[in-house]
């Protein structure tokens, strides 16, 4: 017996296109939702596991005919729909200890509170972002282990801060204060850096707003095993590169602490200039202030200078 292919789905377009090619296929595209209809309705009328199986078979060649008509990739879209319930139900999960116990009709409905806030944030508009080996995306109380963790590293707190984040309440304040409430107000903020290898969340990236400076200023955080391996650089490339094209930010800044050097490399190498030394309070020590231009300055035509 031959085994299945690796990529049924795939298999499934291909026999639909070689089939097409002689002809056989729906020339009214109505044909293909009616006919999606009718697998639905199979299925659902279907008494025995094998019917169910055999059923659903079909219900799912059909959607992989849909997907060829329309020029889609079944294997990428259902990949996303897996991240996407991911990141939805991580952040249900992280209130479970909080709900009602298993059995109380009352636990759904909070259940599903949560998941609509999930889906609230998405709707908030920040984008996820990708690069080669990273996702970065924004954070949702589902990250509150890792911000716990992330916060109380030794170089996080030498290097940005005590935030005074001890507890998954903590982290989950953090999030809400900070980020989520960063994201509502300016359409960005700190998100999560996630490496694609294994979709595990490795630090922090963005821009925020911050009291005493002019303009949005670029912050990053990693956690210990991720530094050392050009991800700061890629995940902030990818930032700037947000800033610039959706946010349209003429310029970005950054502060650093004087004796951070990796920083300053990693600044340096992304364009960043040193405009001097600045406290952002009266009672903290100064910090260097970087900046990088994002856009040309714009003429009082409203033209843009000519290239030279």
């Amino acid at each position: 017996m031959s085994s299945p292919p690796a990529d049924p789905f795939a298999d499934a377009c291909a026999l639909q296109a070689a089939a097409a090619a002689d002809g056989f296929d729906w020339d009214d595209p109505q044909g293909l939702w009616d006919k999606l209809n009718e697998e639905i309705g199979e299925l659902r009328e279907a008494a025995d596991p094998a019917h169910r199986q055999e059923e659903l078979g079909d219900l799912l060649f059909m959607i992989a005919n849909i997907a060829r008509h329309l020029g889609l990739d079944p294997p990428r879209a259902l990949a996303a729909a897996n991240a996407k319930f991911r990141r939805r139900y991580a952040h249900v999960a992280a209130h479970l200890d909080e709900l009602p116990p298993p059995g109380d009709p009352q636990r759904l409905v909070e259940m599903e509170a949560h998941w609509q806030a999930a889906k609230a944030i998405e709707r908030i508009g920040v984008p996820v972002l990708e690069t080669p080996r990273l996702t970065i995306r924004p954070l949702n109380h589902g990250d509150a282990p890792f911000i716990l963790r992330l916060l109380n590293t030794p170089g996080f707190l030498s290097q940005i801060g005590d935030r005074g984040v001890r507890t998954l309440a903590d982290a989950r304040r953090y999030i809400d204060e900070g980020p989520l409430a960063s994201y509502r107000g300016h359409g960005h903020g700190l998100m999560a850096v996630v490496a694609r290898e294994n979709d595990a969340a490795i630090g922090l990236c963005g821009l925020l707003r911050r009291e005493g400076l002019p303009a949005a200023d670029l912050g990053y955080a990693l956690l210990p095993e991720a530094m050392g391996q050009g991800l700061a650089s890629e995940a902030c490339a990818a930032v700037l590169a947000d800033a610039e094209g959706r946010l349209a930010l003429g310029e970005v800044l950054a502060i650093v602490s004087p004796g951070n050097a990796g920083s300053l490399r990693v600044l340096d190498k992304l364009g960043f200039v040193t405009r001097g030394e600045i406290r952002l309070a009266a009672d903290r020590e100064p910090v260097r202030l970087l900046a990088r231009a994002l856009v040309a300055p714009v003429e009082a035509t409203g033209s843009r200078p000519a290239a030279r």
